[in-house]
């Protein structure tokens, strides 16, 4: 039977978008760390991975706080394409770049899809961004772009065109910066190729 949470656990929950961790209750105090382990028993909260817990209304949010369970980690293919209106797909998880050598455990819920990068490809193009209430980080219009054709064989040619033809209709369309990325990740002839196609 779910409990009513005490407020000064609610009051954490409030500031962190409906997340506890284990460090912030026992900061509270010995008695209130228990209360949440019990409040995960009774359904009250739900332990989103080892350590860190959330309320079940906040799941029905269409985004999670990356930084906190994927601490690095960038919203990257279809889920920066789906922000940025550059697909009509609806992801059915989180895609989530990180770094190839760390180690990390995902959470049992929400589905998370990690891509494992290194270099230009995982750090070219990051910015942070406010949504839902979330500050993330997620990769920017044009490398989402760059992207979509450097894993067109993995994601379709369909989805790939789709992207680009979108974002060649955008009017914040900045072709130079797609021009730079692209040679920076040594995509430019691949780029050029599908431009003239899609112009």
């Amino acid at each position: 039977m779910k409990q009513e949470i005490p407020e000064n656990i609610q009051k954490v929950l409030d500031e962190n978008n409906g997340t506890i961790s284990s460090s912030q209750a026992k900061e509270i105090g010995r008695y209130a760390y228990y209360s949440v382990l019990k409040m995960v028993k009774n359904g009250t909260l739900l332990k989103l991975r080892n350590g860190l817990f959330i309320e079940p209304s906040r799941l029905a949010n269409t985004m999670i706080d990356i930084n906190r369970l994927i601490p690095m980690g960038v919203l990257c293919l279809y889920s920066a394409w789906a922000y940025y209106n550059l697909t009509t797909q609806i992801p059915a998880e989180f895609n989530v770049a990180v770094d190839k050598n760390i180690k990390i455990t995902i959470p049992d819920y929400p589905p998370i899809r990690l891509l494992r990068w290194s270099g230009e490809t995982l750090s070219i193009g990051v910015v942070k961004s406010q949504m839902n209430g979330y500050n993330v980080q997620i990769y920017d219009l044009e490398k989402s772009v760059c992207d979509a054709i450097k894993f067109r064989n993995k994601v379709g040619i369909d989805v790939m065109s789709e992207v680009l033809r979108n974002y060649l209709q955008r009017p914040d369309r900045n072709i130079s910066k797609l021009e730079k990325y692209a040679r920076e990740l040594r995509l430019y002839s691949t780029l050029e190729k599908y431009m003239e196609v899609e112009l």
